[in-house]
């Protein structure tokens, strides 16, 4: 049975460094949806630094912080080697500007990770996630409704990519759906609510890569029967039903008959072009295979060779293209991390994590998620869950240096 957490939403007076994560952790999913007169920058990449100062102030004040993991290690390292690519580097501005951005990154990574120190905080930023994949979906069905289609007849957020919108959305289920199975009475329903909606815009987006990773994120909600009440289990059979009914009302449209082209797209080796992508890209790494062509420049070396630039359409060929052999090692080497912290977790946490991680793997394989703000989001969470009766690791800089200064005074 599943455990009673309390309420969710952020009732009590909390510190105003943890609202500022809450903040963060809630604007990722539609940060496309507002990008900044600067340079076109996101919102999230401006509030995590922000959210990183808040972090530092708070820190001192409180003299701790949370032991770092092996997965902040592999972190900090392809963070390196991106940024010694600058020496090799094609288009060494590109490498400058990636560098800066996996800076960036990490710090959402280590700040999720530092404020989600016990239970109850970690509850409350995966909440904020799920409140941010709810302005995803509105944007999508104002869309829709508004009659704002795509050029080829498809539906998105304003400013987001219907790929990149299709497969955040999916991953915002089961989360939902694990939020919902703590019986937390004051948002149980709209999590539930929000399979429904998420797949019926998952369809309106029309993104193949987006349905398989609904597919794979929908094996936790039947892993997550077991654990429920018969009344929970009732009430989440009528939301799986709604579910469908949403995907199938869309099956008349032009993006249901898109979608079932995946079969086809993958024997003819097409994907709209993603096929010649990758193998421009495994061309790309065999002229440098250990270094790679330099971080951030796959696609001005892929517009240089071609009529049009490209994303490299998966983050792992991107990835060995840009930063080598070496650099998708490091890359993997986060995700190997992250996906065996599991002593704090145990039973349906774990499985959430892993279905998480498969789910964005195969989002990742048709999209450029390795310098996405989700995706580090993603592993902060991961990494941060907490055991309920565990306290957090820290290093108590107070007593460090209390002890610093003692030792240089004998001496």
């Amino acid at each position: 049975m599943a455990r009673s957490t309390g309420s969710l939403p952020l009732t009590e007076r909390a510190p105003p460094a943890f609202v500022a994560a809450w903040v963060l952790s809630f604007s990722v999913p539609w940060d496309d949806m507002i990008l900044l007169p600067w340079q076109q920058v996101q919102l999230a990449r401006v509030l995590s630094l922000v959210v990183a100062l808040i972090w530092i102030v708070s820190a001192f004040r409180s003299g701790a912080v949370r032991r770092p993991t092996v997965a902040h290690g592999w972190m900090g390292a392809l963070l390196v080697w991106a940024s010694l690519s600058v020496f090799w580097s094609v288009y060494p501005e590109n490498t400058v500007r990636r560098s800066f951005s996996y800076l960036q990154l990490f710090t959402i990574a280590w700040v999720i990770y530092q404020f989600s120190a016990n239970r109850r905080c970690h509850l409350r930023l995966l909440q904020a996630f799920v409140w941010g994949e709810y302005v995803l979906v509105g944007g999508v069905l104002f869309a829709y409704f508004s009659n704002g289609a795509l050029g080829d007849g498809r539906y998105s957020a304003a400013g987001v990519n219907a790929n990149d919108a299709a497969c955040t959305m999916a991953l915002g289920i089961p989360i939902a759906c694990y939020l919902f199975s703590l019986r937390a009475r004051s948002w149980s329903a709209l999590n539930a609510l929000y399979l429904p909606l998420a797949t019926a815009c998952i369809v309106l987006t029309g993104s193949r890569g987006g349905l398989m990773t609904l597919a794979v994120a929908a094996v936790f909600p039947l892993l997550l029967l077991s654990t429920l009440t018969w009344r929970r289990r009732l009430a989440f059979v009528v939301v799986v039903l709604l579910a469908i009914a949403a995907a199938w009302s869309f099956t008349e449209t032009f993006v249901w008959s898109r979608l079932s082209t995946i079969a086809e797209q993958f024997s003819a080796r097409d994907l709209n072009g993603r096929f010649d992508v990758w193998t421009t890209g495994l061309t790309l790494f065999e002229s440098h295979p250990w270094g790679g062509l330099g971080g951030g420049t796959f696609t001005s070396t892929t517009g240089s060779r071609q009529a049009l630039s490209l994303s490299g359409h998966n983050s792992f060929l991107e990835v060995l293209a840009e930063n080598g052999g070496i650099g998708l090692a490091l890359f993997l080497g986060v995700i190997v991390s992250v996906a065996t912290r599991r002593p704090r977790a145990a039973g349906i946490e774990a499985a959430l994590a892993m279905v998480l991680l498969a789910a964005w793997a195969i989002a990742n394989l048709s999209a450029s998620w390795q310098n996405k703000n989700v995706t580090w989001l993603l592993w902060g969470l991961l990494l941060g869950y907490p055991a309920p009766a565990q306290a957090p690791a820290v290093f108590v800089f107070q007593k460090i240096s209390r002890r610093g200064c003692a030792e240089l005074q004998r001496r």
